[in-house]
């Protein structure tokens, strides 16, 4: 019995390695391949679509944005085997409700030209 719950302790902490090795390479990917930089500690308290969210946030200029997605947001959510429509109809209904900080910081209606 003690031996069995040795080998699940370890199955266990293994699995909790194969976790935080993900996550780290994820991290990287952000920093390397994006420039969007995240410690471990804020990286766990995100999701994907959040994160992606976030690469949205960051945009200054609503005719960016397309090529942001194209090149940043799409590739992101693809690694993780999400949908980007989705994620992105998510975005702007939270964007046009005013959730993220992005609709406070736009002056005016500029968000409606990011959000198109």
């Amino acid at each position: 019995h003690h031996h069995q719950q040795q080998q699940r302790s370890t199955r266990h902490a293994v699995e909790e390695l194969v976790v935080l090795r993900k996550q780290l390479d994820d991290i990287c990917f952000l920093r390397d391949n994006l420039e969007f930089v995240v410690s471990l500690s804020e990286y766990m308290q995100e999701n994907p679509e959040s994160i992606a969210s976030r690469l949205l946030e960051r945009v200054a200029a609503a005719e960016l944005v397309q090529d942001v997605v194209q090149t940043e947001v799409r590739p992101y959510l693809k690694r993780h085997g999400l949908s980007d429509d989705a994620c992105l109809l998510a975005y702007v209904r939270d964007l046009m409700r005013g959730v993220t900080g992005v609709a406070s910081s736009i002056a005016g209606s500029a968000w409606e030209s990011k959000a198109l």
